[in-house]
């Protein structure tokens, strides 16, 4: 697993049965009128590669990435279909991608090798205010081989 990438949550059991039963607990604990989780207490599942969701190959989003600070053709690509996923290329191939609203917020997180990047002391994905700083986090992973 990649420095500073935070793992995806676990496989689901094997069988049906383990996760019926967790259906039916949290079924019954909504029942029963107990608390809404913590935030901090809810996870967020990885979402899968844009490009396996059913997303066209081809994108009608092109955004160019400062050269001065990413080097040679990295840019954001992207569908007005779904704005709120892109494509990071690195000199015209996938490197990553960043997502915004996967927190139920407005940030943007970065996915790099299936991976969302964050702390992993807390094991939280970073969020960033816009896609370009959150393209700058892969970009540095992808530099450093992480």
């Amino acid at each position: 697993m990649p420095r500073g990438a935070t793992p995806a949550p676990g496989a689901a059991p094997a069988g049906g049965a383990g996760l019926r039963d967790l259906v039916d607990r949290y079924l019954a604990q909504r029942s029963a009128g107990a608390p809404e989780p913590a935030a901090e207490d809810r996870t967020v599942t990885v979402p899968r590669d844009p490009l396996l969701r059913g997303l066209p190959r081809s994108m009608d989003v092109h955004i160019p990435l400062d050269p001065a600070v990413f080097g040679y053709n990295w840019a954001l690509a992207g569908w007005t279909v779904k704005p709120d996923v892109l494509v990071v290329l690195g000199e015209g191939y996938p490197v990553g991608w960043v997502e915004r609203g996967l927190d139920g917020g407005d940030g943007w997180v970065a996915m790099y090798e299936g991976y969302f990047i964050g702390d992993p002391a807390t094991q939280q994905a970073a969020l960033h205010p816009n896609p370009e700083l959150a393209a700058r986090i892969i970009h540095q992973a992808h530099i450093q081989d992480l």
